[in-house]
């Protein structure tokens, strides 16, 4: 009838590969090579605009780029399980005494005192060991003259954080429900379309049930 009709596997010595089959074989594979290219910066006294997140007032960051070398590809190591004490209530009230201790640290205008560990797990450079690398890599001079320029702005940001945290003019909790949510939205989309709204609450009304008589009662 001239119509093409599929051999049975292995007729006429055909491979049995599916064109879906043979497509995915075809599919190109990310690889790596054997040798990277490494570019190295200057270590520089407030590099890249960063603020240390423990209180601190030296800030370790990148300068301009020294020189570009190729080293060759590491191996991928294991992933090491990440743990972690249990919190208890004696750590719980050492957290809480060492919060104020910095709080008050730097009400006096000094720096707060810094932990190992910051909250996202990421271990920092310590305060002493960010201090000799920078002089190092600086000049005791230059580092000098620049801690002493950049210190002040850093104590203006980071009273300003606190001032932030510590602020609830502008503090909501989470919606308790969906339809708080989608108020919450809605009023959100027309600030930003600067329409002018009235306050208002932001869970709507509850609605109205109408009751329905059975039986002709």
């Amino acid at each position: 009838d001239g119509c093409l009709r599929k051999r049975p596997s292995g007729a006429s010595g055909l491979s049995s590969i599916t064109p879906a089959a043979a497509k995915r074989k075809k599919r190109k594979k990310v690889t790596f090579a054997s040798v990277v290219e490494v570019t190295e910066y200057a270590r520089c006294l407030g590099g890249g605009g960063g603020i240390p997140s423990d209180g601190s007032l030296v800030a370790l960051g990148l300068g301009e780029a020294v020189r570009t070398i190729e080293e060759p590809l590491a191996p991928e190591a294991p992933a090491a399980p990440i743990q972690r004490a249990p919190l208890t209530a004696a750590g719980l009230a050492a957290r809480a005494a060492a919060a104020r201790a910095a709080a008050a640290a730097a009400a006096a205008g000094g720096e707060e005192e810094e932990d190992e560990e910051d909250d996202d797990g990421v271990m920092s450079v310590p305060r002493a060991d960010r201090v000799r690398l920078l002089k190092a890599a600086m000049g005791a001079a230059a580092y000098e003259r620049q801690w002493k320029e950049q210190r002040v702005e850093l104590r203006k940001v980071t009273a300003s954080r606190r001032r932030s945290l510590a602020a609830t003019d502008d503090m909501q909790l989470m919606p308790s429900s969906l339809e708080e949510a989608r108020a919450r939205a809605a009023l959100v989309a027309l600030e930003a379309a600067g329409v002018e709204i009235e306050e208002a609450p932001l869970v709507p009304p509850p609605k109205k049930r109408r009751r329905v008589s059975v039986g002709g009662r």
